[in-house]
């Protein structure tokens, strides 16, 4: 995949948005708010036999908290306006300032938005955390998902069962 610039083979960006994306995590990483986050949206093609999510594109999510640099609040409602102009959310990416793996570790905060946000989309997604050397994870929950007893599996149930029942309200 020369066109690509790949996250740890799991999310194809090209270079292109590559490149704006890197720049954009640089810039914050000078200003004092230091943390930002973006949604990356794109869709699944077929890239030499294997089923892959490409990007396509990312919104910068404006953040609602006045300590940046250590955390970042987000409102779901600007999620749900990308989704509703037709965009399908891959990923979420946010960064951290400081350029040690262990750095990128989730905070607790992380994982609580991680989880509301693949709890509203009603799937899980991908969640990069990202610092301005070019260090990244990348988590997901979709094996949780997937377990038995899953606790996401039932949020994303309750989440089905509300959209269809909001659906059926408005047929009336």
């Amino acid at each position: 995949f020369p066109e690509c610039f790949i996250y740890e083979g799991k999310i194809f960006i090209p270079v292109n948005i590559a490149e704006k994306i890197e720049k954009r995590i640089k810039l914050h990483a000078k200003e004092p708010s230091q943390e930002w986050i973006c949604v990356l949206t794109g869709e699944s093609r077929f890239v030499e036999g294997k089923l892959v999510e490409v990007v396509t594109d990312f919104f910068e999510l404006p953040t609602y908290n006045l300590n940046k640099s250590s955390s970042l609040a987000i409102s779901l409602t600007d999620v749900k306006k990308i989704v509703e102009e037709g965009y399908y959310v891959i990923a979420i990416l946010h960064t951290h300032p400081k350029a040690s793996l262990l750095d990128l570790w989730p905070s607790p905060n992380d994982i609580a938005t991680a989880i509301s946000i693949d709890a509203f989309l009603g799937r899980p997604i991908k969640h990069i955390i990202a610092d301005p050397e070019g260090n990244k994870l990348i988590l997901t929950f979709e094996k949780c998902f997937n377990c038995k007893n899953s606790f996401f599996k039932f949020l994303f149930k309750q989440k089905e069962k509300e959209v269809k029942r909001v659906n059926w309200e408005a047929s009336e």
